[in-house]
């Protein structure tokens, strides 16, 4: 029931930085030319050229210095591609947005249930920084997870930014396959979701 109504905005934002943080994942940071208004979740239409553009999620809160996304690479993309070796620091993006009505809806009472794949994960961190912040006292649940151990990133980031949720009840790391570290799960998201919530 938390109607959010925010008119779209169109703006330039300079490059910070473009870093890989996975194998096939980059975080890509910039600087807006001026404050943004969205909630944790929603997405923006990045003009990487004259006739390229891409939606992304943001990974990061309206009030911080700098608007990050986490994005996946693809072989053969154009965006990828121009991602990784053509754009630099210091250039302009044109952003458009935000879209989406996947964002966090912070007066919800009842327990909450995040489940990310791959760069997804960018989104869940940010709700959750959102929802510590604001003090949150309902249970919240998290599961992140990745098709490959060589896909997955954020281990270290996911474990900081759950400490800061007096609520949370559950956090998990599931890894499709691959290596492992000790606590993560194996096996497909969907049955690990269906093991441990029988009542979802």
């Amino acid at each position: 029931n938390e109607v959010l109504v925010l008119p779209s905005q169109v703006l330039r934002a300079q490059v910070v930085a473009i870093e890989p943080i996975a194998d096939r994942v980059l975080r890509l940071r910039m600087c807006p030319a001026k404050a943004l208004h969205f909630a944790p979740g929603q997405h923006f239409e990045l003009g990487l050229s004259s006739n390229l553009a891409r939606m992304y999620s943001a990974a990061s809160l309206p009030n911080d210095p700098e608007l990050s996304f986490h994005i996946q690479g693809h072989r053969d993309g154009r965006a990828s591609h121009h991602l990784t070796h053509i754009l630099k620091k210091g250039d302009t993006i044109r952003l458009r947005g935000p879209y989406g009505t996947a964002y966090l809806r912070e007066r919800h009472p009842t327990p909450t249930l995040f489940v990310s794949s791959g760069t997804g994960l960018g989104v869940t961190l940010a709700q959750l920084r959102s929802l510590a912040v604001s003090g949150a006292s309902h249970a919240v649940h998290v599961y992140a997870g990745f098709s490959m151990s060589e896909d997955a990133y954020g281990h270290e980031e996911l474990e900081r930014v759950a400490k800061n949720l007096k609520s949370l009840r559950r956090c998990e790391y599931v890894l499709g396959g691959g290596a492992r570290r000790r606590g993560d799960r194996h096996g497909l998201l969907t049955d690990i979701l269906a093991a441990d919530l029988p009542d979802l």
